[in-house]
């Protein structure tokens, strides 16, 4: 269909809207819905990934105005031109459809990046080298998928658990983290992203340059080197505040390192590292807050017996389950 019959077709379908097609025009339209197993076959070329969607929402937008025109006042017609109406509009938004699926799955120039996908276990802490020279470091339980190449407009990452990225420099293309409720946008810098699936906050931490945060198309906030965005899933609240960058990334140097934070955030990370599932006795236990470093090599054994000593909380300890209970009512008992 060329692009002079696609502008016909368009003005038919407008004109059938207003009640003012001619004989000769309706038995047109008859003919091409007779002979739309054919015209469906048919694809629209689009300049690229933008041009699709732009044209996508025009075409709908147009379909719209055509079916509603503000100016000209809309004759009634019957059912049966209704119902055709309808079909058309259907039929055109299916000419798009069609055209973004074989654009992306029949023509072998213009495939969907490949994702590749480095996952860590308990214990584990690994090293990532990107195409573009970015490095990110996985810590454990965490999951990367990236790009095999990069396209030539962006650099999009997604994440699940917790990373450090020291992103190289690129103006024309922006490095994006998407995690389940953020988007963390950069051009170059270095930052932490922690984004658990079972926790339900997610938080950013720059040590280096700036970086923009955004939920559904909405920026949050700008944050610079030692601030901290905390936000929270559920709830939909974020909050800012100041946090050491080197104590928010001691993980990658080894370190176990809790900063005034509560029992339950630690008994996450340390379930991930030592591969153990904590629980508590009293939920009032989750909100004790804790300060200490620790090298992550050190046996969870002595490393609870040290907690017990500093925090007064109690604990028990089951090898063949591989389980830690917190005992008691609260952070004192």
């Amino acid at each position: 269909m060329t692009k002079k019959d696609k502008a016909s077709l368009r003005q038919l379908f407008i004109k059938e809207a207003q009640g003012t097609l001619t004989s000769a025009e309706e038995q047109l339209l008859d003919e091409w819905y007779n002979s739309f197993d054919k015209t469906q076959r048919e694809m629209v070329v689009f300049k690229n990934a933008d041009h699709e969607l732009q044209v996508r929402q025009k075409l709908l937008n147009r379909i719209i105005e055509a079916g509603f025109p503000e100016e000209t006042p809309v004759r009634s017609i019957n059912y049966r031109k209704r119902l055709r109406w309808f079909s058309a509009a259907a039929i055109f938004l299916m000419f798009v459809t069609g055209a973004l699926v074989w654009k992306y799955a029949g023509n072998s120039h213009l495939q969907a990046e490949t994702l590749l996908s480095t996952a860590t276990g308990e214990g584990k802490i690994q090293k990532i080298i990107l195409t573009d020279g970015t490095e990110i470091w996985l810590n454990a339980g965490s999951k990367l998928r990236y790009p095999q190449q990069f396209s030539a407009q962006h650099r999009d990452v997604y994440l699940e658990g917790e990373a450090f990225f020291d992103v190289a420099h690129d103006p024309s293309r922006p490095f994006s983290v998407h995690t389940k409720g953020l988007i963390t946008h950069v051009l170059g810098t270095a930052f932490s992203v922690t984004a658990y699936k079972n926790m339900p906050t997610e938080a950013v931490t720059v040590m280096r340059g700036k970086v923009s945060v955004m939920h559904n198309r909405r920026v949050l906030c700008f944050i610079t080197p030692d601030k901290h965005i905390e936000y929270n899933t559920q709830s939909g609240k974020s909050t800012l505040s100041d946090m050491s960058s080197s104590s928010a990334i001691s993980w990658k140097d080894g370190k176990l390192q809790f900063e005034n934070q509560n029992m339950q955030d630690i008994a996450g990370r340390l379930g991930r590292w030592y591969g153990y599932a904590f629980r508590f006795e009293h939920k009032n236990i989750q909100n004790c807050h804790y300060t200490a470093s620790f090298n992550n090599q050190i046996p969870l054994k002595q490393l609870l017996k040290v907690m017990k000593a500093i925090s007064l909380v109690n604990y028990k300890i089951d090898t063949t389950q591989k389980t830690v209970t917190f005992l008691g009512t609260g952070c004192n008992e």
